[in-house]
């Protein structure tokens, strides 16, 4: 026969450490894995509604999780009341809202109280921050406002900026600002005039410049002087310093016919070519004259230019650097030299001057009507002191504007806070009305702790609807966490198994337990075992008594999960559904050394021919071992060595008795209950107790030679009679009952 389905029948895992697996659960499972493998990440997949998740019949069902997060949420404690919580999900959701609600309360009464200070400091701080950028500013503009002290209209730090604030931005050169501030506040547009023309034209040219002149007359003075090579010397003296016919050397009269001879040593080309060149020097002064004269009248106009200023040096620098190459060509007419050109700066000097002249004519123009000149030149410097300090002036809006919002902010805080603290004193009412009541259910809970001799603590009501853990008259605080969360797992076991108020229709279900016996000792895991197999069994009822065909009444529990790393609790819970094949399915988590879970199916072989795959339990150990070794063998001194086993491994090691307590329990509290009556040849039991525990926690086989004991005067039946009295008399005999049977 298959295995039976219900609830989720199919979910595709895909968490931290487990990616793809399928699973498709039975009714009841059960899973084992060690600590850090992946169960609890298991568990919230399932309780995912947005889970790959295939359910039966497609209807999804609500799935209620029990792990340390359900703990946090249904055992809500109470701010300021010790011991005092809101149980229930619901309950405690509205708690932390009224918890949230009083600590917001408590917040908005200081921010209200401390927001007048804080105004008052910020508008302070504002104000000072204020006074020194207008400060800042004021020291920026100095300059300007020195240099044109009649088109600043603002003499005081604060009309100052807030003029510039709200004026354009312009960067304008120093000499548009001084000539806009000459034409409106000075005389300088009655004097101005435009700039004079250059007239490149008027320079002459001389091609024999660059060519040599050389006299070829044969007369003999001439031969004289050009075996000498002194031809040029003697023309230059004679033209340079021969005066009213005399000799310059002896200062006596020269010959009568001296001047025709020397005109004899010079043919007649060469003449003509001299004095060519002395007109072109004469014309060439003359043009460079002119061109000096309107330089200097255009370079004293008020409306200068810097760059027209610059071109006109260069080319005065050019006009002499001509005029001294010119005179060595005449003093030399040998050598051959080539003029700088003028031409090109000229150009460019007549191209600046009209640039100029076309800024003479607007503001000569706007001469005329001085209002508009002092309008604009305002202006000009206005928008030139905005340009020179925006970024200051930016910084300084920016901060304005974020301290007025901020001061703005607070002033609205302010009358608000009031009103939100009406409303919510109005909300924290309202929830405390809307609490459930879980009286029932917390009856139950109280029956349970006493029915379990849990006699340590109980919950006591309170008028709103939250509980108070009491502690026989005091209420309890401090509650360890084995103890919070064994009162959260009565709470969950109580509330899946009915609802939270008697008027409320229980809901179809999906439950999952994770590890709830962490942190617990023995009698409480027995305690959850029990209650788990509960669960368990309303799921199997939904088969085993009929009610999917009608027969039976039904049951909310459709599936339940459960998972552990305590081999123990393990067993407890689930070795007794090891051969319910049809409704319960055992798997165990396992982790690689890659960090890769796997989650493995529990199944082997039936040994049938023809039949399905049954359970086996993933938690076989030496434990067990030694119990189902204990069963079965009838020898006294194996039984002595395998009960000193098992009372040292579930005692000391699972259960965290001391060695000590458990003697002086059983050697001194109970001598009595090791004293059978009707057992033939055996006096009392006390010896063999003395020798099961006398050295309880060292290696049974070390210590056996160091007990006196005669095994042979003993038979198995009475050690297994001592051994079963032990977990009675320590209370935990449904471990023994539950043991003997495996």
């Amino acid at each position: 026969m298959g295995r039976k389905k219900s609830g989720i029948v199919s979910i595709r895992l895909n968490t931290p450490t487990i990616h793809g697996a399928v699973l498709e659960p039975a009714p009841v499972n059960f899973f084992y894995g060690k600590n850090g493998v992946g169960k609890t990440s298991i568990g919230r997949a399932l309780a995912d509604p947005t889970g790959d998740i295939s359910w039966k019949e497609g209807k999804p069902l609500k799935v209620v999780l029990f792990n340390e997060e359900y703990v946090e949420r249904a055992l809500k404690s109470v701010n300021g009341f010790p011991g005092v919580y809101a149980l229930s999900r619901e309950n405690a959701e509205i708690q932390r809202k009224i918890e949230d609600s009083t600590r917001q309360k408590e917040e908005m009464a200081t921010r209200l109280k401390d927001l007048e200070a804080e105004l008052d400091t910020r508008q302070r701080q504002a104000e000072e921050l204020h006074e020194r950028r207008i400060r800042a500013i004021w020291q920026a503009t100095a300059e300007i406002r020195k240099r044109y002290p009649a088109a600043v209209t603002w003499d005081e730090p604060e009309a100052l900026a807030s003029g510039l604030l709200a004026s354009g931005a312009c960067a304008y050169s120093r000499e548009t600002m001084d000539a806009a501030y000459e034409m409106a506040y000075g005389s300088a547009a009655t004097d101005a005039e435009p700039y004079q023309l250059l007239y490149a034209a008027s320079f002459p040219t001389c091609p024999l410049m660059d060519i040599p002149l050389v006299s070829h007359a044969d007369a003999g003075l001439a031969r004289v002087y050009r075996a000498a090579g002194s031809f040029e010397w003697a023309v230059h003296g004679h033209d340079a310093y021969l005066r009213e016919g005399r000799c310059p050397f002896c200062d006596r009269e020269l010959p009568e016919f001296f001047e025709e001879r020397f005109r004899e040593c010079m043919d007649t080309k060469y003449h003509r070519d001299m004095e060519k060149l002395k007109a072109f020097a004469a014309g060439y002064a003359e043009a460079a004259g002119k061109a000096r004269e309107t330089l200097v009248r255009n370079l004293g106009n008020p409306f200068s230019s810097t760059a027209y200023r610059v071109k006109a040096a260069r080319l005065m620098e050019r006009l002499e650097s001509n005029r001294i190459l010119i005179q060595q060509k005449i003093d030399n007419p040998r050598l051959e030299i080539r003029l700088e050109e003028v031409g090109d700066s000229i150009r460019e000097l007549n191209e600046i001057r009209e640039e100029v002249n076309r800024k003479i004519d607007r503001l000569i123009r706007a001469a005329r009507d001085l209002p508009e000149a002092r309008k604009r030149c305002e202006k000009i410097i206005r928008e030139s002191m905005t340009s020179t300090i925006q970024g200051l002036l930016e910084v300084h809006a920016s901060e304005e504007r974020r301290e007025a919002e901020a001061l703005q902010s607070q002033e609205l805080q302010r009358k608000t806070l009031e009103g939100k603290l009406r409303l919510l004193d109005r909300e924290t009412e309202d929830l405390r009305a809307a609490m459930t009541d879980i009286s029932g259910t917390m009856e139950k809970i109280n029956r349970s702790l006493a029915d379990n001799d849990f006699t340590g603590f109980r919950f006591s009501k309170r008028d709103d609807n939250t509980y108070e853990i009491v502690r026989g008259n005091s209420p309890a605080t401090g509650l360890s966490e084995g103890e919070r969360k064994f009162v959260a797992f009565l709470y969950f076991y109580h509330t899946v198994l009915g609802s939270l108020r008697a008027d409320a229709a229980s809901e179809d279900q999906v439950i999952v337990v994770d590890d709830p016996a962490t942190s617990s000792d023995s009698e409480v895991m027995s305690l959850f075992s029990v209650m788990i197999k509960e669960i368990a069994q309303q799921c199997r009822a939904r088969f085993l008594e009929g009610v999917e065909t009608g027969e039976c009444p039904d049951t909310h529990i459709h599936q339940l999960f459960f998972f552990t790393h305590n081999k123990v609790f393990f067993q407890m819970v689930a070795n007794d559904s090891v051969s319910d094949n049809e409704c319960s399915l055992f798997y165990e988590v396992r982790k690689n050394r890659q960090n890769e879970s796997t989650v493995i199916p529990c199944l082997v072989k039936s040994g049938v021919a023809g039949g399905d795959s049954v359970n086996r339990t993933p938690v076989i150990g030496d434990y067990q071992e030694m119990w189902m070794e204990y069963r079965k063998t009838e020898d006294p001194r194996t039984l002595l060595r395998l009960s000193r086993a098992i009372l040292a491994r579930y005692f000391l090691d699972t259960c965290h008795y001391s060695g000590t307590d458990i003697r002086q329990c059983l050697l001194e509290r109970n001598r009595e209950a090791f004293m059978p009556e009707g057992l033939s040849g055996f006096e009392s039991g006390f010896s063999i107790v003395s020798a099961m525990v006398a050295l309880m926690g060292m290696d049974p086989l070390e210590s056996m030679d160091s007990v006196y004991f005669d095994v042979r005067a003993v038979s198995a039946d009475q050690i297994r009679f001592v051994f079963r009295r032990i977990f009675e008399v320590l209370k935990q005999e449904q471990h023994y009952a539950y043991m003997i049977r495996i």
